[in-house]
């Protein structure tokens, strides 16, 4: 999977990804370069078509969450 500021402009790949259940979304992970604004949305590839997603640095979950 492809991450990229535009349509035509890559940026770096996917290095994982998965279902939260606690945020019930997909999340992911990529090394985004440091150049790129942190709050910036991206085109992700997904599946052979084009999604757009919210950067977030992790973690993504609050860490006042806790399952006891």
């Amino acid at each position: 999977m492809g991450v990229t500021l535009t349509q035509d402009v890559p940026l770096c790949d996917i290095t994982s990804g998965t279902f939260s259940p606690t945020l019930k979304k997909g999340i992911g992970l990529a090394l985004v370069p440091s150049m790129v604004n942190p709050e910036a949305e991206v085109g992700v590839d997904v599946r052979g078509r084009r999604e757009i997603f919210q950067l977030v640095k992790p973690p993504f979950v609050d860490t006042s969450v806790r399952e006891a």
